[in-house]
């Protein structure tokens, strides 16, 4: 392992920073909720100065693009004003977010005054019964309409996420293209991530993203999307049928490690260069030490610069994607 790790090195530089501002969530997703939540205390979490400062210290490393995560993100007291500070750090040129969508309607207004620049909305079902089993008893609607309001407010790009289930909502796809569609936002559909949490879930509802991608193309004339600059584990294809991009995500695609630009910051201030790898950097310890953002970033810079193992699988890790973050 170790022979290995040290001859693995990514092509790509790091542009792109995932913040996860809070480990709590008040939905149930079964893929993503730990079957025990371990939540962090209060004074553990990261500061939004400090996460100003962490983005000040990777802008100068290059990273040129933020997105907040959580659990979800929504449940921070002043998310908007996250955003507002993000925004004002040199060399950050976006702020997104990604959000269950359950608390967007009435925060939708106070994100695009803060100047967010597009969010992602997890929607896993667009039956209400089947919604509120997967979530924990929510209502679908509150998503849709948290949806509409960020549309009507022009918070754009949106993303709808649908993360796929066999047998729970493969039956959906077709309609998820169709709604998304009629919003005028563009469509996601991502594999499951098996996590180590969730192992008996993922064996038993995995479903390859290839088998809908190519079930849609019949029907929707999928054609693969050529615009430039896009980064990221997406495949994407534009539809003329239906006006959008469609995305498929293979969660274990190992291709993309190699061209990966991104790094993760828990919300409890460590720096992971992969979702999957059990090491990382405490950025949290010297964020609150007497050190300095410039010997701080010094520190970074030698961190990210090291062959991290990023093929290693999720069984060598054990967390819940609550906890962490996508």
């Amino acid at each position: 392992m170790v022979s290995e790790e040290r001859s693995f090195k990514p092509k790509a530089k790091v542009d792109y920073l995932r913040v996860s501002v809070t480990d709590r969530c008040h939905f149930q997703c079964p893929y993503c909720a730990p079957a025990v939540r371990k939540l962090s205390k209060h004074a553990d979490i990261l500061t939004f100065e400090e996460i100003k400062a962490a983005a000040r210290i990777l802008s100068r490393l290059g990273v040129r693009k933020v997105r907040l995560t959580g659990g979800e993100p929504l449940l921070r007291k002043n998310i908007d004003a996250l955003v507002r500070a993000l925004k004002s750090v040199s060399g950050i040129e976006s702020v997104n977010l990604t959000t269950n969508g359950h608390l967007l309607l009435e925060q939708a207004g106070a994100l695009r005054e803060a100047g967010i620049d597009g969010v992602n909305v997890s929607l896993d079902s667009l039956d209400n019964e089947k919604y509120g089993r997967l979530t924990g008893g929510f209502s679908l609607e509150d998503s849709l309409s948290g949806i509409e309001e960020a549309l009507r407010l022009r918070i754009t790009p949106l993303k709808i996420n649908v993360v796929l289930m066999k047998g729970v909502n493969d039956d959906e796809v077709e309609g998820f293209c169709l709604k998304a569609s009629d919003l005028g936002c563009d469509l996601r559909f991502i594999e499951l991530m098996r996590t180590g949490e969730n192992d008996s879930f993922v064996d038993r509802y995995f479903l390859q993203a290839a088998v809908i991608r190519d079930r849609l193309k019949e029907r929707f004339h999928l054609i693969p999307s050529q615009r430039p600059g896009i980064s990221g584990p997406s495949q994407d294809f534009f539809s003329r049928d239906l006006g959008i991009m469609v995305g498929f995500i293979h969660s274990n695609d190992g291709k993309k490690c190699l061209d990966c630009t991104r790094m993760r910051l828990t919300s409890k201030g460590f720096l992971k260069r992969c979702l999957f790898s059990s090491g990382g950097f405490d950025l949290r310890h010297l964020l609150r030490s007497k050190e300095t953002e410039e010997e701080i970033s010094d520190k970074v810079r030698r961190f990210t610069l090291l062959p991290e193992i990023l093929q290693e699988t999720a069984s060598l890790y054990h967390f819940s994607m609550m906890q962490i973050g996508g």
